[in-house]
């Protein structure tokens, strides 16, 4: 509804509001006599704030062009609107004019029905006339004498008799009521209601296919019929009958009334969404020469209107400016029809603007001459047509020419090569049986070029399918929303989210209950996950990926004689993450370690960047083995290579510790790449050359083109696979880590292990997961992906759920340390030795390993950090406190009373007494 400028004036103390809104620092000058403020740069006030006598306030820029201005005109002037666009654009941003329940309501009365009232009857008082108020409720163009000839009348109230009660709704200043009287059926219309779902009540028998303006438009053409024969009668001149020039198909009440105030005939049918059929669009035609579709600017609408005009492809397109949308209606909402579009533009010279472009999707010109039929391609429309079936372009920076051709068909985008799009444009008429003349034209090589293609539309396409609480996913048949507390089907095409191709799973989905129910012990802080059906298989392979404790149920049981026994036992637990050879510890932690991989995995799904979880998933086994050792075989990548169901992904091949020094590592990635795995990292993988990629900018180099970034919130998420731990477990790396740990119940059995049997995945399964599922096994799978997400997202940022790190932590301190060192140290600092629970000179202790293990001279800071590790690895002390000085070390002086920095390796608790009387220390040197 249009707002008028006192009423927004008013209801922002007299554009006081609007005013602070546009020039906040104008407050000030509220405070100050002069009431002076800056608007630009300047050493001096020169704009003036001053509240005249109507109470409205003013602007004037005595450092521009000296106008007063009130709110309205500021809101003008620094949007760069016309007056009726600022209007709407406060109407919106203020909620000025809207439907409120407590303001738009009708007068009810009740009362006992006449005995000549029958149940289910309607009465109507109507006006004499129709208010001006009430017209504008209808919109800027409608009239009276519109009205008049379309049967809408205004009521005073209707009557409803139900359960011999009569309800009589009566009409107030803000609660208009209409009535469509069709005779022998009728439509009241509420349009004020705040209930959507109770603006329209039908009453009598409504014709399924009624087409409203129908009737107007034929009697048009026969009155005009009518005349042209009694003009050819009195010429005595016959000739063919003149139609009416045009009529437009449009969506709804308000619109249709809109177009006729311009002039126009309008039809619309029962609903948006009503097919028109052949018999129909004949009988339309026989009255006009052109029919006009006018669509709401709603994926609703264009889908709709769309599938009619790929139905009668020489229906013409009137298309509302896209920028309609940028506007808001006085409930918050992109505005959408024509009645919006007439309250901002009301001329009827702009609405002939959208007539005299509109375009069919007939993409040929027909020339009728002596030697028959001529066709001839129009380019202009050929590209309507082409957008129309959802083909534009899209800047790429990964190309040269920066842009590339794209279908876009639901949620869905993909890139195409102009040679497609002229294929798809041949088998439409191939398709259509259209006449093999017009065939030939259109697949002229100058027809269609790649030339005349770059003339399609750049297409605006979001393809951010998340924000910081929810992530869409996209199936064949449908979208689904996820958030932390639901999963949520949507049809296609209803959202304004879009993804490529290669994330859109091109299987159905059908929501299923919950497989599994996470909670947390707010005491304790750790998690529980209750299992409520095993049908997806990814979920089943991802318990067995978490058994750390497999060999002791498991052989545990293949120890057993009873044959039977055994066998039905091992097939009872397949999948099973608390056996009952297991404690409750044993139990929690490979709970634990299947919780934190389903928590990793609803990480990935969510691409969503968040400052506070910039976190690379690193996936490495559990088995702890020797430095440079190499189990694998587990799962790793597997398990996170199937995210590629849901994300368009680059893989970097991590087994070749120099693709670091390639310039054009991520010439693959682009803004659009959600996941970069780093698949089968190398030991010596530098980690570090992540680090800025991971938290901030990626900086991506293709080859032949020019380098450019992907900001923070845009880059994708990293995620490695290694057999070998990280190297440098400092600070700075932990806090850009969330590992995940595999057990080695997938395994691969050698000579130079001790495992009894070779496990793959598909042993389990009797098939390879996703390449041999059935429908309703891939539905199983995706849900469980789906339900992994949303329980990543109902967990609080910046919480990080973890493994259980005993073992990661002892593979990073065997990495830390090297096997020389270790075969060393386990001989040097022997708990029946010498050396330990007692100082001994660091350098003395340095020497002796070098001289052992023959290797290179290491530096003090790499020997201690060695020393470190290997006590953490054994559960001992390095340096206790109690023995460490001010500074953190142990020093002593040796017999030249030289400062010497010690060692100590505590297995035992210290004894003080026990140190001074065996002289490892002296009174002096005691720090407690």
């Amino acid at each position: 509804m249009y707002v008028e400028e006192q009423a927004i004036l008013d209801a922002t103390n007299g554009g006081l509001d609007i005013i602070l809104y546009y020039y906040p620092q104008a407050r000030k000058a509220l405070e100050t006599r002069e009431k002076r403020f800056k608007i630009r740069d300047e050493r001096t006030p020169s704009a003036s704030l001053k509240q005249v006598e109507d109470g409205n306030w003013l602007v004037t820029d005595f450092g521009d062009d000296q106008v007063p201005r009130n709110a309205i005109r500021v809101c003008m002037k620094e949007e760069g609107k016309t007056f009726r666009e600022a209007i709407v654009i406060l109407a919106g941003r203020y909620g000025i004019g809207g439907i409120k329940s407590e303001v738009n309501k009708p007068e009810l009365e009740i009362r006992d029905a006449l005995p000549d009232e029958s149940e289910g009857s309607y009465e109507f008082d109507v006006k004499t006339e129709i208010s001006k108020e009430e017209l504008a409720v209808l919109g800027p163009k409608v009239t009276s004498e519109v009205c008049k000839k379309y049967n809408v009348y205004s009521l005073n109230s209707f009557t409803y008799v139900k359960n011999r009660k009569a309800t009589i709704t009566k009409t107030t200043s803000t609660y208009p009521i209409f009535l469509f009287d069709h005779g022998e059926w009728k439509k009241l219309y509420q349009p004020l209601n705040p209930e959507k779902q109770y603006r329209f009540r039908y009453i009598g028998n409504k014709p399924k296919d009624f087409i409203n303006g129908l009737a107007q438009l034929r009697k048009a053409y026969e009155d005009s019929r009518t005349a042209q024969l009694k003009r050819q009668e009195e010429d005595d001149k016959p000739k063919d009958i003149e139609k009416i020039e045009e009529a437009i198909i449009c969506s709804g009440d308000r619109d249709s009334l809109n177009v006729a105030g311009f002039g126009y005939y309008p039809l619309w049918l029962n609903s948006e969404t009503a097919a028109l059929s052949e018999g129909q669009y004949k009988e339309i035609m026989a009255c006009v020469k052109t029919l006009y579709i006018l669509p709401d600017i709603d994926s609703t609408g264009i889908r709709a209107s769309l599938r009619l005009g790929m139905k009668f492809l020489d229906i013409r397109f009137i298309w509302l400016p896209d920028s309609l949308a940028t506007f808001k209606d006085n409930r918050g909402k992109p505005r959408k029809d024509l009645r919006d579009y007439v309250e901002l533009y009301p001329s009827i010279s702009d609405f002939k603007k959208l007539v005299n472009v509109a375009m069919p999707l007939q993409f040929w010109d027909m020339v009728t001459r002596e030697e028959g039929i001529k066709y001839y391609l129009n380019d202009e429309h050929a590209l309507f047509f082409l957008h129309a079936n959802g083909f534009g372009k899209i800047e790429y920076k990964n190309t040269k020419g920066e842009t590339i051709f794209v279908r876009v068909r639901d949620n869905m985008v993909k890139e195409v090569q102009a040679e497609e799009i002229k294929d798809f444009t041949l088998n439409f008429l191939k398709d259509r049986y259209l006449p093999i003349p017009l065939r030939n034209v259109v697949r002229k090589p100058n027809q269609l070029s790649e030339a005349t293609l770059k003339g399609l539309p750049k297409l605006n396409i979001d393809f951010t399918d998340f924000d910081q609480f929810s992530q869409y996913l996209f199936f064949r048949n449908k979208t689904i929303l996820v958030t932390g507390s639901e999963i949520r089907e949507l049809r296609p095409g209803d959202s304004n989210r879009f993804a490529w191709e290669e994330k859109v799973i091109q299987r159905n989905f059908k929501i299923l209950p919950d497989q599994f129910k996470i909670t947390r012990n707010e005491d304790t802080g750790l998690y529980d996950i209750e299992i409520f059906n095993y049908d997806s298989k990814f979920f089943c392979y991802l318990i067995n990926a978490s058994r750390v404790h497999w060999q002791t149920e498991l052989e545990g049981r293949l120890d057993c004689k009873d044959e039977e026994f055994k066998r039905k036992y091992i097939a009872d637990h397949r999948f099973s993450i608390d056996g009952e050879l297991l404690n409750e510890e044993e139990i929690q932690e490979q709970k634990e370690h299947l919780i934190n991989k389903m928590f990793s995995i609803g990480y990935l799904l969510h691409q969503y960047k968040n400052k506070a979880r910039p976190w690379a998933v690193y996936a490495i086994d559990n088995k702890i083995s020797a430095d440079g050792e190499s189990h694998g075989r587990s799962g790793k990548s597997f398990c996170y290579s199937s995210l590629n169901l849901f994300k368009k992904s680059v893989t970097l091949p991590g087994r070749n510790p120099e693709i670091t020094k390639n310039p054009h590592i991520y010439d693959r990635v682009t803004e659009y790449t959600d996941i970069v795995l780093v698949d089968d990292a190398d030991q010596y993988l530098p980690f570090e050359f992540f680090y800025d990629t991971i938290t901030g900018v990626m900086t991506v180099n293709p080859k032949n083109n020019k380098s450019y970034e992907i900001p923070f919130t845009k880059s994708p998420k990293f995620c490695f696979t290694s057999n070998f731990p990280l190297r440098n477990s400092d600070d700075s790396t932990e806090a850009r880590v969330l590992y995940t740990v595999f057990s080695d119940y997938y395994h691969e059995k050698t000579e130079r292990n001790n495992y009894r049997q070779t496990r793959k995945i598909a042993d389990d399964f009797g098939k390879n997961l996703f390449d041999d599922y059935n429908d309703d096994e891939w539905n199983a799978d995706l849900n469980f992906f789906a339900q992994c997400l949303r329980f990543y997202l109902s967990i609080p940022s910046p919480r990080k759920i973890n493994p259980p790190m005993k073992n990661v932590t002892m593979r990073k301190m065997l990495s830390e340390m090297g096997a020389a060192f270790k075969d060393w140290a386990e001989v040097y600092f022997d708990v029946t030795g010498n050396n330990v629970n007692t100082q001994i000179v660091r350098e003395e202790a340095l020497d002796d390993f070098t001289k052992a293990t023959k290797t290179q001279k290491w530096t003090t800071n790499k020997f201690t950090k060695a020393l470190k590790a290997f006590c953490v690895y054994n559960n001992y002390v390095f340096n206790p406190k109690a023995l460490q000085n001010s500074q953190g070390r142990i020093v002593r002086k040796d017999k030249d009373n030289v400062a010497k920095d010690m060692i100590y390796i505590q297995t035992k608790p210290i004894d003080p007494v026990e140190l001074a009387d065996k002289g490892s220390i002296t009174e002096e040197e005691k720090p407690f």
